[in-house]
Order: structure tokens, then sequence, then C-alpha cells
């Protein structure tokens, strides 16, 4: 991710000072906001994580074959998340520092602290807490961030590493597909499960695949530059959406193997 700040493509600097302190002020926005998630979040992590996180409540038993008890495994897993958040957060401050004149650079850093969150507790939205003033004051960001989070997140692919859609029509189709994806978030309950499930899955799947078509097209047209770029935070992308899901296959199969042993 370090060579995000080498170069950047000349179409994504900022040149006035309006717009420079504007993009600025909103990088700061944005740490501001997931410091005091994190902040109004974390005395409740080993709570949230020992008794309400499903994957985690699904590997006890297969945890106790290799810690002394299920508290030592959950302050296993948080200090692991714990410093690959550190990761995120060391990793955006210094692209920010280093290129606070590029937008897209700017971008991609106030998305990696958006993401340092998502890692963290996950799109369990019922788990998300927020300071009790900024509640207070804006209640509409119980629902704001996370559409924020994700939009953030899923443009990357798209946008990445000049800030322009490839082919330029993708925008359209990518839109229709964003208005479907993010009230079906909040509507899911009124639906079968099965349903609302499948439904989240096929336009979620449909969003990324089409942003790695993007990229990929994208890729035959770039520079050296940004052939490297691409790869650095494709595959840091991929490897964001594949964790988790390795992580549920290789518990799932993990506990079977210790039922039938």
């Amino acid at each position: 991710m370090i060579m995000v700040t080498s170069v950047a493509a000349s179409s994504t600097q900022l040149t006035t000072p309006r717009t420079l302190w504007l993009a600025r002020a909103g990088w700061l926005l944005v740490a501001l906001l997931v410091g005091s998630m994190f902040a109004a979040s974390l005395p409740h992590a080993v709570r949230d994580v020992y008794y309400y996180e499903w994957s985690v409540l699904q590997a006890r038993e297969a945890a106790a074959t290799f810690f002394p008890d299920y508290a030592a495994f959950v302050n296993y897993i948080l200090a692991l998340r714990l410093l690959i958040i550190a990761v995120f957060w060391l990793t955006a401050v210094f692209i920010a520092w280093r290129k606070s004149d590029d937008w897209m650079v700017l971008y991609v850093s106030a998305t990696l602290l958006m993401m340092s969150y998502l890692f963290a507790f996950r799109t369990d939205f019922d788990f998300w807490r927020f300071p009790a003033a900024l509640e207070t004051l804006f209640p509409a960001i119980e629902w704001v961030a996370p559409m924020l989070f994700m939009l953030c997140f899923l443009l990357l692919f798209y946008l990445f590493p000049d800030g322009r859609f490839m082919p330029d029509w993708l925008g359209w189709p990518l839109t229709g597909a964003l208005l479907l994806l993010f009230p079906l978030l909040y509507t899911a309950e009124s639906l079968r499960p099965n349903v609302a499930w499948a439904l989240f899955l096929i336009l979620t799947a449909s969003v990324f695949l089409a942003g790695i078509a993007s990229q990929a097209y994208r890729w035959r047209r770039a520079d050296y530059v940004q052939k490297q770029q691409s790869r650095l935070v494709v595959t840091a992308l991929i490897a964001f959406i594949l964790i988790p899901v390795i992580q549920f296959l290789l518990i799932d199969l993990f506990t079977s193997c210790l039922l039938y042993t």
C-alpha cells in the first residue's frame, strides 16, 4: 500500500486551497468518527466476542484443543485484531501524511480507517457503538455510518487509482445495484431469512465481481506504476473479503472433524 504514496494520477491532485482543505477536513472527520466509535466499542469488545460473535461461539469446542479455556481463546482473537487494526491505522496515517494534497490518496486512507472498524466488528450493525453525545446530536449516524463505510469500500474497487470509472458507463449499473443493496440491509428482517440472505449475496457478489472486472479492464490500459498500485490494492481488498470466508470454512470443517472423532 505504501506505493500509493509514490505516484498518483495528476487528475487526482488537489490544485486549489479550498478543495485541499475540504479534502483534509473530510479525512479528519472520518478519523475522528472512527476513533470515537472505537472508544465507544472497545470497552464492550471482550463481552461481545465472548457471548455474541457467532463464528467464535461456533469455534468454542474446537478451541478447547489448543487453549486452556475459552477466555484465553477470546483474548487471543482480540489481540490479533488489535494488531491488524494498528496496521490499518499506521498505513492510513502514513499515506495521508505523505500525499495529503491528493484526494484519491486521502480517500484510500479514510477507507482504510473505516475498514479497521469493519474488520474489528464485522458487518453486524447491531453491535456498532457510537459516542452518546454523537447519537444525541445526530441520531441518524446509526445508519449513515454503516452505509458510508460500505459505500467507500465498494467504490474503491471502481475508482482506484485515478478516481474514474472504467469503462465510463459502469457508474450507472453500479448506482442501480447500490440502490437495491443498501435498502436490503435494513429491510431484511421483513423477508424470509433464506430469501434475504440469497438476495444480499447475489447483489454483493455482483458488485464485487463487477469491480474486479473493472480493475482488469483498467489494467489493460494502465501504465507500469498504476499496474503496481492496482495489484497491491486489489490483492488487499480480495484478501479482506476472502479471509472471513476462509475463517468460516476452516472453523466449520474443524468443528465437524472434532464431532466425528
